[in-house]
């Protein structure tokens, strides 16, 4: 029998021979000239790449018919189905095609297709590729005969690939740009480390330049001049983005015209990004294979079309066709493009010349070329035969070449799509798959998963040396996926293959091919039968192979390994025994929390864990912490290696031997790196079997077992499976446990069991975007059993009654705190640092008013700044200073012999209430208690006035400000250090005397003096002395009814009804007063005096009058000087107690005040309202801050009278508002004779929910901007700025200037350059009104404009 012999590469005579040829086969007899001209032609113009038209292919094909006849024997022409409109000078089926045989004894052999294996790809070729998966540095695509190409990224200044290339899924063309052969040293079965295993790796192309090689279009562009339905699918790549389309590079193909697409020729929808962005995160959608909408950005690539158009045209217009467009897109019928213009994923007609033994050998383009399909690219294949011969072929006896009963008649010609061209070798092979004729990888989606076990498969092929096709068992229930459009497609294109009953069924079978590595389980290599050579690595023997796998054999059951050969739509299996029955496949298969039983040991490691295999090779490591339940002590020598000595190590060696099958449970697995570890912990493999801790969240209460996995002297922590982890605070071990020290009743390793108290969800402050950007908290306890708790009688069980209510200033009796943690100083590097503290608990028992959700017991923090009345002396380097006194007073687990105050309670549930030690506050707190005691350590709830003594301890020294003291619930005072507050000790408690108190602001601000304990307590025996009825009265007392004794515009002197003390002296304020509800009418009398001091209609003593008596009058302030004591009381507290100072100082930007007005000024300096604020404490209110109403600001002094009252705001000083002296009303004996201050700078639009700009920021006006509308006012001494100008004085100080051509109505402006010029008695009206005094208060205020401060005129400017 003759061997049949491969085509080679590059050019070959013809297979068909002529008569000329047989019967002259000496060179000297020649055909005739016709016919060599004939051949010649059709040879050199198609089959190498010159531009041959379709007019001298009819006249060769002409002349092929008449100038010969076929010499084929008469049983090859009847082994041919039909004879093409031309003969080609191709062999038959292309190249790569081995011609049928006739042996000796007369056998006719089938040709056979030679597969496209990776030593028949070469640079250059093109072929149809799945894009599988993309990233921004390389894509894997998915090419016939079950190979795998990959594209790189070519550089990394490129674009990455996410952005260049299609939605995975996506079936397009690529060139071959190199395929390489390497041999890397890997572990084979035997452990050798040096075994050599070969690596082939095809590099793929998708660029136009290499795509579009030999592509021409110019026979197109003549072919369809006149024909505008005729389009040519090109490979292109967008270069830009312009207004109207797209600028297309295809490669160099068109002459050197550009391509452009305009936007109205793009089919579908599509997004426009012409942004050249690099940003691989947000490109990884682009390639999304569930987006529809195609990107148009530069580097994007695309199969675009050419359309129709004419020669001299210098642009060629392209089009973006959908998929639906590209799936029926075929070449112009009339064209006779080169076989260098052939492209994959072209639709062409063939016609079937041959059937091959494993495939079809074809002819197309009217029988000018000549191809292939192989058997794996005819759209179905056999399936099993359940005993039947339905598909044996009668002439040739194989039951394999079930196709020859199908594509025969009418069905042997259809429409085939290329999947590779090979212009060398001439190969040219088709494809009728399903998803490649729809041009859609979700088409080829194999029904089975990656895993599965398939029973009773059969053989339908066998390749000797290389594996077998196995045909899977269908099922009668399952349904073809996209059956209804693969049905379409086939009428569509006039195929009509699904008519066919036998191609119905073959496309319903699925198939799976084992390659003979995985075949079975080779015999041991020490027998006889079984010993194989060195070089063959344990390769299954082909006879072996042969006699296992022949035609029709069932396979008792083989395993799904891959899915991914998704151009042959074929399942890569094994039928191994080993790897049917392994448990995993991959690491990607290994399940966290999964128990897997029967594992063998592979191998002891030196560091004492075990090595084993979870199936195929896939390692798993149990470290030597999991061996046993719980770890050896004294296991770490001195180097710090574990190591297992004695009895353990005895047990290793015989329970985890080598062979040994053992029961693993897999703990963390990384598919990545392909590392997976495991433990066989008895505690971890009996408990939580079904319902592993694999993930966050995790329900509350839950119990599970873990391993620790840390252990130090702040807890322990516990992890489960998949890294899942939580923490137990050394704080719960020792209220619970009574744990000391964890370290020393633990060890990392230790199986135990945990019950869960929360999980919270976190945010990460260190990552802004991610997965990473959350996280979560699991908080542990080791008291797996909760003792339920009777809240109806769990706080009555105090049998002394000696439960403290759950607030701050509550004293905690001794022996009732134990401690439960204790936490050193934490330093940081400029020098500050945090105290530490304790963790104290106390039953719950002993408190009332808790919380619902507050459990058995309370835990509370003590900072070891508390734990003394005084460090001095000892603390030359606080942080370490205070961890040694901490250390030395407090013991973990040890309860305190000493009383405890609790100083603030917390509002949030993240933060502890904080206790004291110290000796001196907790007397001072009890002494309070009673009524007997002048010092107090006040909260946020006591009633503070000046004048009163307070405890409290020094928490912080600023050398900006002074000495903080601190207080109960967080309230905190100042020592000024211009009272020598920088002279105190840190955390030394203190006595101290409230000197300025402003109760508007929350917290309120104090001002504190530094006095001696035996100060504090002297005050009440000084003031013994005095009159009772003195004493008593306090700031906030209501003194009861008053009698006015004096008034006038400032004050009214009164005196106390009942008390006649000859050392009291009282009054009311003119801004502590309100007007009195009467129906009395004043006399002429009254109303003259009333005129003579000023006192208006508008004033708040306008009906009050010498005898009246004022009803509830209250306390607001006291001050005893030389024996005698003078009190402030007011009528006007319907707003809680009016706010009284002695310095400006104290009341800080943003307080709300309530003032009167004691005069307008119109000043150029000072144009405004002077106020009084309180006694002493005047303020001054801008024009501009008063109103945005114009009238209003050009009228003050009627539209604010004096004694009004106005509610304004502090403002903050600026260089802006430089005030003179304070305009205070006329004094007497009550008013302290200390210098005169400044005066407050005030706001009325400041004030929240009046006229306030929003725009304001903080507490002065911003610089106006842009399209705001200001008021302003005009500033005649400012310098003119491009005059002519209008320079105005603007809110904030800011100055603003108008140019008299944007002024409106001109005319009606004076001494203005065009308008109308003032004259001389206007002038002296100006100037008598402005010297007018429309103050109703005192002659201080007289002099206001001379007094001016002459500085704010460069403000001005």
């Amino acid at each position: 029998m003759s061997e049949p012999v491969a085509f080679p590469r590059g050019k070959r005579k013809s297979t068909t021979s002529t008569k000329d040829d047989t019967s002259h086969p000496s060179k000297k007899h020649a055909p005739s000239a016709s016919s060599t001209s004939a051949a010649e032609t059709i040879e050199k113009d198609f089959l190498f790449g010159s531009s041959a038209t379709s007019s001298d292919l009819a006249d060769a094909s002409g002349r092929s018919k008449m100038g010969g006849s076929s010499s084929s024997s008469s049983k090859q022409q009847q082994y041919y189905d039909m004879s093409p409109s031309v003969v080609s000078q191709l062999p038959l089926g292309g190249g790569a095609v081995l011609p049928a045989m006739v042996t000796s004894s007369g056998k006719r052999i089938p040709p056979k297709i030679e597969l496209l294996s990776f030593s028949k790809l070469a640079k250059g070729t093109k072929v149809l590729g799945v894009i599988r998966e993309v990233t921004p540095d390389y894509a894997v695509v998915s090419l016939p005969t079950m190979l795998t190409g990959f594209v790189r990224r070519a550089d990394e200044n490129d674009a990455p690939l996410t952005r260049i290339l299609p939605s995975v899924n996506t079936v397009m063309a690529f060139s071959i740009v190199s395929t390489t052969t390497q041999e890397v040293s890997k572990k084979d079965k035997t452990n050798n480390p040096n075994a050599p295993v070969k690596k082939r790796r095809i590099e793929l192309s998708p660029w136009p330049i290499h795509v579009n090689a030999g592509v021409n279009i110019e026979e197109f562009l003549k072919d369809t001049a006149n024909n505008d339905d005729s389009m040519m699918a090109v490979r292109g790549r967008i270069v830009s983005v312009e207004d109207h389309g797209c600028i297309v590079d295809l490669g160099g193909i068109a002459s050197g015209r550009q391509a452009f697409l305009k936007f109205e020729n793009v089919d579908g929808e599509y997004d426009v990004d012409d942004e050249d962005s690099d940003d691989e995160d947000n490109d990884a959608m682009d390639t999304d294979g569930a987006a529809t909408k195609r990107i148009l950005h530069p580097g994007r690539i695309y199969d675009f079309c050419i359309l129709p158009s004419s020669a001299s045209q210098s642009i060629l217009q392209v089009s973006l066709p959908t998929l639906e467009t590209l799936t029926k897109l075929r070449a112009s019928p009339s064209m006779a493009p080169t076989i260098s213009s052939l492209q994959p994923g072209m639709l062409a007609e063939v016609q079937v010349e041959a059937h091959a033994k494993n495939g079809m050998c074809v002819s197309f383009m009217k029988g000018v070329y000549r191809g292939a399909l192989d058997e794996d690219h005819l759209g179905g294949h056999r399936g099993v035969d359940e005993g039947k011969k339905k598909h044996l072929d009668k002439e040739s006896g194989d039951p394999t070449m079930w196709w020859k009963n199908v594509f025969k008649g009418k069905l042997a010609k259809f429409n085939a799509r290329i999947i590779a061209v090979d212009t060398s070798t001439k190969i040219v092979r088709f494809s009728i798959n399903h998803h490649i004729l729809a041009l859609n990888g979700e088409y080829a989606a194999f029904p089975h998963s990656v895993g599965t076990i398939i029973k009773n498969a059969q053989v339908i092929r066998v390749d000797a040396g290389i594996g077998a096709l196995l045909a899977l068992p269908g099922s009668e229930d399952a349904e073809e996926q996209h059956s209804e459009e693969l049905r379409k497609l086939d009428k569509e294109l006039s195929n009509n293959l699904f008519s066919n009953s036998d191609y119905r069924a073959a496309t319903k079978v699925s198939t799976a091919y084992v390659h003979i590595s995985k075949s079975m389980d080779n015999p041991d290599a020490d027998s006889k039968k079984g010993k194989q050579t060195k070089n063959n690595n344990n390769r299954t023997p082909d006879a072996l192979f042969a006699r296992h796998f022949s035609i029709n054999t069932r396979v008792k059951a083989l395993r799904i390994l891959a899915t991914s050969n998704l151009i042959d739509g074929i399942a890569s299996c094994a039928t191994a025994k080993s790897i049917v029955d392994a448990h995993v496949l991959t690491h990607a298969d290994i399940v966290p929390g999964k128990i897997y039983k029967d594992v063998p040991v592979v191998q002891l490691l030196d560091s004492g864990g075990v090595l084993v295999d979870l199936g195929i090779g896939t390692k798993g490591i149990i470290p030597a912490t999991h061996l046993f339940d719980k770890a050896s002590h004294g296991s770490l020598d001195a180097g710090g290696d574990l190591t297992i000595s004695g009895y353990r190590q005895k047990i290793r060696q015989q329970k985890y031997k080598v062979g040994n099958k053992i029961t693993v449970r897999c703990l963390t697995v990384d598919p990545a790196a392909r590392q997976c570890v495991l433990t066989a912990k008895k505690t971890l493999l009996t408990n939580d079997i079904d319902d592993p801790i694999v993930e966050y969240p995790v329900a509350q209460d839950r119990v599970a077992a873990g391993f620790l996995s840390k252990v130090d002297d702040t807890g322990l922590t516990v992890t489960f499976y998949n890294n899942v982890h939580g923490r137990v605070t050394s704080r719960s071990l020792a209220a619970e446990l009574g744990v000391e020290d964890p370290r020393q009743n633990y060890n990392v390793g230790d199986a135990i069991a945990a019950r869960v108290l929360s999980c919270e969800r976190r945010r990460n402050r260190t990552v802004y975007d991610g997965d990473d950007l959350y996280y979560y908290q699991l908080k542990l306890s080791l008291k797996t059993v909760v003792d339920k708790v009777d809240t109806s009688t769990s706080l009555t069980q105090v049998s002394d009654g000696s439960a403290v209510p759950f607030a701050a200033g509550s004293i905690v009796m001794q022996k009732r705190m134990k401690v439960l943690q204790i936490v050193n100083c934490l330093s940081r590097d400029d020098g500050a640092f945090f105290s530490g503290y304790a963790i104290l608990s106390i039953k719950s028992k002993f408190f009332t008013g808790l919380p619902v959700n507050a459990g058995d017991s309370v835990e509370f923090k003590l900072p070891f700044d508390q734990l003394s009345d005084s460090y001095e002396g000892e603390l030359s380097n606080p942080p370490i200073e205070l961890d040694k006194f901490g250390h030395k007073m407090l013991t973990v687990g040890k309860r305190i012999e000493a009383e405890v105050v609790i100083l603030t309670i917390p509002n949030g549930a993240g933060s502890l209430p904080v206790v004291s030690l110290r000796p001196t506050l907790i007397n001072s707190i009890k002494m309070a208690s009673s009524d007997d005691s002048p010092v107090i350590c006040p909260s946020l709830k006591s009633n503070l006035f000046i004048g009163k003594y307070v405890c409290g301890y020094i928490t912080r020294i600023d050398e900006r400000f002074g000495a903080f003291v601190r207080f109960l619930d967080g309230l905190t005072g100042l020592i000024p250090k211009l009272k020598k507050g920088l002279n105190e000790n840190l955390f030394d408690t203190i006595f101290c005397k409230v000197t300025a108190l402003d109760i508007t602001s929350s917290p309120p601000k104090i001002l504190l003096k530094k006095v001696t304990e035996s100060e504090a307590y002297k005050s009440k025996k000084r003031t013994s002395s005095k009159n009772n009825s003195v004493d008593e009265i306090q700031v906030g007392d209501v003194v009861g009814d008053v009698k006015v004794v004096d008034i006038n515009f400032a004050r009214a002197k009164v005196y106390i009804v009942g008390n006649d003390s000859s050392k009291l002296r009282a009054r009311i304020h003119v801004t502590m007063a309100n007007s009195l509800e009467t129906t009395m009418k004043l006399s002429k009398k009254e109303k003259q005096f009333k005129e003579e001091h000023k006192i208006g209609k508008s004033h708040p003593f306008y009906n009050w009058k010498v005898g009246d008596i004022i009803p509830g009058v209250r306390c607001v302030s006291t001050d005893t000087r030389d024996g005698i004591a003078y009190v402030e009381l007011a009528n006007r507290v319907e707003s809680g107690l009016p706010a009284v100072v002695t310095e400006p100082s104290h009341l800080p930007p943003g307080s709300i005040l309530s003032a009167i007005v004691t005069s307008a000024s119109k000043s150029s300096t000072n144009h405004g309202l002077w106020v009084q604020v309180c006694p002493g404490v005047s303020g001054f209110i801008p024009a501009l801050e008063v109103s945005e109403d114009p009238d209003v600001l050009n009228d003050l002094a009627i539209k604010f009278k004096v004694g009004s009252r106005i509610t304004c705001c502090v403002m903050e000083q600026t260089g802006h508002n430089k005030l003179p002296v304070s305009h205070n009303l006329q004094k007497d004996d009550h008013d302290s004779s200390k210098d005169e201050h400044k005066a407050l700078f005030l706001s009325v639009l400041l004030v929240p929910g009046e006229e306030s700009d929003k725009k304001d920021s903080g507490f002065k006006p911003t610089k106006p901007q842009r399209s705001d509308i200001v008021i302003g006012r005009v500033n005649k001494k400012s310098i003119m700025q491009g005059p002519p100008s209008l320079m105005l004085s603007l809110r904030g100080g800011f100055i603003g200037r108008c140019c008299i051509t944007e002024l409106t109505d001109e005319n009606e402006w004076t001494n203005m350059p065009f308008g109308r010029v003032h004259d001389e008695k206007s002038k002296t009206q100006e100037r008598n009104t402005q010297q007018q005094d429309v103050s109703d208060s005192d002659a201080d205020h007289e002099n206001d404009d001379d007094k001016s401060l002459n500085s704010d005129d460069e403000n001005d400017r």
